[in-house]
């Protein structure tokens, strides 16, 4: 029984060296797509976002598929002041998170991938896979910043309008990269990944607003005056006579977001560190 788990162990061990596996590093960018939107791409894309970094490791398996854990971290941010529609300006929202995401994807590479070198030098792949991140949107109102899920501006946590939004959500990402071989031992990618998300809230907006009074009186001032900014976007001191249920958001549609990476892989052994360990668990094959 010895005897067999050893040889178990040594092929276990075989298989996973002869397959690759790498350690990562990306740098890139993060962007958001939801409510705070402007109609503009290129507003979107230098406005709602941050720098994103991350580390990763990616088992390689028979040239053709990959499998990678990640974790990144980023900033998303929206503001209505940066669209170019006027009910957007004055409904004068924003919003700013940091992001934490954990992912496991899978990678196909279109013409194959060669790990330890090998002639093919460029490696493009599609990637998808499953992913579960935190968020905290926070926005500046008189010079503070302020958290945003705590205070229930749609009129979470008071009766009737059901409990406060998680900052934890899963996401589905899914894109496309290429790899280009840089040496033997390292790569160089770029990896551009969509994710739809499962929750609406990345951003505070959703649905619906909340008389102001109705909502001071259930969750506080500063709630009712971050719920409904346009008195600020307007010069008035005094609130909007907003019925409740007037639309604040798009409940129908969850929130987005985007990344952008340029990605250094680092091979953890490389083809002829593999053909030594080949030949010394060959030496010490047991022998039955």
């Amino acid at each position: 029984m010895k005897s067999w788990l050893i040889v178990a162990i040594i092929f276990i061990s075989l298989g996973v060296q002869a397959q690759g596996i790498q350690l990562g590093l990306g740098l890139g960018k993060s962007v958001y797509w939801g409510d705070l939107n402007a109609p503009e791409f290129s507003s979107n894309l230098s406005n709602n976002g941050g720098t994103a970094i991350q580390v990763y490791g990616k088992y390689n398996h028979r040239g053709r598929l990959g499998l990678k854990a990640g974790l990144l971290l980023g900033k998303l941010k929206g503001d209505d002041a940066q669209s170019s529609l006027d009910w957007q300006k004055e409904r004068n929202l924003n919003f700013q998170s940091n992001l934490a995401e954990l992912s496991i994807t899978g990678e196909y590479y279109l013409f194959g991938y060669q790990p330890y070198g090998g002639e093919q030098v460029f490696s493009p792949y599609f990637t998808a896979g499953l992913a579960g991140f935190y968020f905290n949107p926070k926005t500046q109102f008189e010079g503070n910043t302020y958290e945003l899920q705590p205070l229930g501006t749609e009129g979470q946590g008071a009766s009737g309008y059901g409990k406060k939004y998680s900052k934890y959500s899963l996401a589905i990402p899914f894109g496309a990269g290429a790899i280009i071989k840089a040496g033997r031992n390292f790569d160089i990618g770029f990896e551009i990944n969509a994710r739809t998300t499962l929750t609406d809230y990345i951003d505070d907006v959703s649905s619906n607003y909340v008389n102001y009074y109705e909502l001071m009186q259930t969750n506080g001032e500063l709630a009712a005056r971050l719920s409904d900014r346009t008195p600020e976007y307007l010069g008035q001191g005094e609130p909007m006579e907003r019925q409740t249920g007037s639309q604040r958001g798009g409940a129908n549609v969850k929130d987005w977001y985007f990344t952008a990476m340029v990605n250094l892989s680092f091979n953890i052994s490389d083809s002829e560190s593999l053909n030594r360990r080949k030949s010394q668990y060959k030496s010490y094959c047991p022998k039955f």
